[in-house]
């Protein structure tokens, strides 16, 4: 879990932040620096460092914009999940679109918000999904839950209690590692579920399972 316990309360919540844009990074850390419940440990602008940075530090939240030198890096999110699989995904980028937004939870993302929201909202995102929250840009909802209505119309309700269970600690925001040592399994049975659950579910990343088992009532709906 995040650690978050509430406004002002003690956090845990560490930050990499991958932005090839030097002020916009600089912006990014300052800001997030400036929020007590969380804490960049690591700025870097170039992929391969990012992973790295991840590999070695295990953040809470990865930062990142979906443009580096020009060329698109939703297929690469995944990466960073297999280098640190509890690791939380914000997209932040100027291309906010259908496309990028699906691209990017195809791909491991866990939030979607666009550059030109504003640094309230970002901080807003990063401890959402710190949290285990999927936050999407609001011009961006419309587009997901067409998708998932879409995708929710047939019958996917064959879930086996197990695979349930796994599927209310993804909606928890529970990590891989805690799933294996809450359900005493190993992590590689717990990504067998999780792809068992994917596959009946005709979701293609854990966030939109989540948002499908909701809409059909297999999990509690998010409270408000």
């Amino acid at each position: 879990m995040s650690g978050i316990d509430g406004p002002g309360g003690p956090t845990d919540v560490t930050v990499v932040v991958l932005e090839d844009h030097e002020m916009v990074a600089s912006a990014l850390e300052a800001v997030l620096d400036q929020d007590p419940r969380l804490r960049v440990v690591g700025t870097t602008s170039r992929l391969e460092d990012a992973l790295r940075v991840v590999a070695e530090r295990s953040p809470t939240v990865l930062v990142t914009d979906l443009r580096l030198d020009g060329v698109e890096i939703a297929d690469q999110l995944g990466r960073f999940v297999e280098t640190c699989p509890d690791v939380r995904i914000l997209v932040v980028t100027g291309w906010a679109t259908e496309r990028t937004l699906f691209d990017s939870l195809d791909h491991g993302a866990h939030g979607f918000i666009g550059k030109s929201q504003g640094l309230d909202e970002l901080v807003d995102a990063v401890v959402r999904v710190a949290d285990g929250e999927t936050v999407v840009a609001p011009q961006l909802l419309p587009a997901l839950v067409r998708r998932t209505s879409h995708r929710s119309g047939r019958d996917r309700t064959n879930l086996t209690p197990r695979e349930l269970e796994v599927l209310r600690l993804l909606a928890e925001g529970t990590g891989t590692r805690e799933m294996a040592e809450h359900l005493a399994v190993s992590p590689n049975t717990i990504r067998n579920h999780v792809r068992a659950v994917l596959g009946k579910l005709g979701a293609s990343s854990r966030l939109e399972a989540v948002t499908i088992a909701r809409r059909m009532d297999l999990i509690a709906p998010v409270e408000t």
